[in-house]
């Protein structure tokens, strides 16, 4: 059996070359948090109206994206276009092989309500060189698997939930740490609901922060890579 490459940064980058609006969801968004487990495509919620419908076919296109499907290594030919995504509809899961691996769209995921709930709580990170997107937040990952309730979902809550209560915990040992000279540490506000980012408007570069993850580059489950948890080569179907 013959394997194809998968490069999750070259469909990062070209979702963010068109100016897509999305989430990064699934297991790749649990690995940029600090999950250990492994994962072969790349699942987004993105914004479920015209204007980035559009940039979403433009996207797709620029990645030679196939329908997937069982007997069709290649993949299967569809209109790539916002007519087509239109009329799939808001509750619409689109599983798809590109050149640079696979990649699956569901703009409503099971336990949520699409792109503008995932993103209020969202981090922006620099998941790649020059490639900044949201991911969900953990607390929104475990939602969704926990209502989506798969074989594989089940496989990983009981992690998610051990990685989502220790960085809980460290935060809050970090955030009531006294600041130095004596003192408590400034106050937080918590997450910018209205931030286009969602970002926390807590004190930049703070570590652990949003915007500290974003700052040096490394997502919030620390110094790890795109390509950390992430399986660079699967059979071709």
């Amino acid at each position: 059996m013959t394997e194809t490459p998968f490069d999750p940064a070259a469909v990062l980058a070209a979702l963010r070359q068109a100016d897509v609006q999305f989430v990064l969801i699934g297991g790749m968004a649990a690995v940029l948090h600090g999950d250990v487990g492994v994962t072969v495509d790349v699942d987004i919620t993105p914004a479920y109206d015209p204007d980035n419908l559009e940039k979403l076919a433009t996207a797709l296109r620029a990645l030679d994206a196939r329908i997937r499907a069982d007997g069709a290594p290649q993949g299967l030919p569809f209109e790539c276009s916002t007519g087509f995504l239109r009329n799939l509809g808001p509750d619409a899961i689109l599983n798809l092989t590109t050149r640079a691996g696979d990649l699956d769209v569901s703009f409503t995921p099971a336990g949520t309500r699409g792109y503008r709930d995932l993103k209020r709580d969202a981090v922006a990170v620099d998941a790649a060189a020059g490639v900044s997107i949201l991911v969900a937040s953990l607390a929104d990952i475990i939602r969704s698997k926990s209502a989506a309730d798969r074989e594989k979902d089940r496989r990983a809550l009981p992690r998610l939930h051990e990685l989502l209560e220790r960085t809980s915990g460290e935060r809050i040992e970090r955030e009531t740490e006294p600041v130095q000279g004596g003192g408590a540490p400034p106050p937080r506000t918590g997450p910018a609901r209205n931030s286009p980012t969602g970002r926390e408007s807590g004190p930049a570069g703070r570590p652990g922060s949003a915007a500290s993850a974003v700052g040096n580059g490394r997502p919030p489950g620390g110094d790890r890579p795109l390509n950390v948890g992430i399986d660079t080569r699967r059979p071709a179907r």
